[in-house]
């Protein structure tokens, strides 16, 4: 990735109906579907766990993309996160997301629970590197994305995984020549990644925390049951 990139301009578009406008996202969508690799990611289940490794710079090296389960589960409180794709605010399906956000006004997570998962390009050696269409699947919704060197370095010490250690540069940052595609709530289409010599690609996917019944729920059901019980026995 080349620090000194060129600013690409955007043209402008006419507008036309909403209708139509969703019909272009849904077939160029499914288009790039029709010709993507896929990576599972339930939970994010392609190479695992960020627990304990090293992320920087030539440490944690493959010529393919990689995928990592960070923390799950963490409680965040309001405007705690700082991300650069927000859904419902800037973010909805079929929208295709041309690099990090540059503007002061980025949005913030509210107050939940959150899982985060990391996707980590950083080719063999000291070479460039470049991978075009991996389709990456979630378990649960997408909530927010994080690209900016930044923020991510802002969200490590929250997100990242137990004894992880991340490139403190910003050189991890997606760039405008690097693109990802948001194709349904669950999944995201990397349509490419470029990285020069001496450079990574990280991304940050938030999803929504995936709850398990709690004790007092369960002991509630129970209860209904006994009284279900004993009514038949009347």
């Amino acid at each position: 990735m080349n620090s000194s990139s060129k600013k690409h301009k955007h043209d402008g578009k006419a507008k036309t109906k909403p209708g139509k406008k969703m019909l272009k996202k849904i077939i160029a969508v499914s288009s790039l579907l029709f010709a993507a690799s896929t990576v599972n990611a339930g939970l994010i289940n392609p190479t695992g766990n960020a627990d304990g490794l090293n992320f920087s710079w030539s440490q944690q090296e493959s010529d393919q993309l990689q995928t990592f389960d960070e923390q799950q589960g963490i409680a965040i409180a309001h405007q705690q996160v700082q991300v650069d794709y927000l859904l419902g605010s800037n973010l909805f399906v079929g929208d295709t997301l041309r690099g990090q956000q540059t503007g002061k006004n980025s949005p913030y997570l509210s107050a939940g629970s959150y899982s985060s998962h990391l996707i980590h390009f950083d080719p063999l050696g000291t070479s460039s590197g470049k991978e075009t269409k991996q389709l990456i699947e979630f378990d649960s919704d997408i909530v927010a994305i994080i690209l900016n060197g930044k923020k991510l370095n802002a969200s490590d010490n929250i997100f990242g995984g137990t004894g992880a250690n991340y490139e403190t540069s910003t050189s991890r940052k997606w760039e405008s020549n690097d693109f990802l595609t948001f194709t349904s709530s669950q999944s995201i289409l990397v349509d490419r990644a470029t990285v020069g010599r001496y450079w990574i690609d990280d991304a940050r996917i938030i999803t929504q925390s995936v709850s398990e019944p709690s004790s007092i729920a369960l002991l509630g059901l129970g209860l209904l049951g006994l009284v279900g019980i004993r009514r038949k026995k009347i």
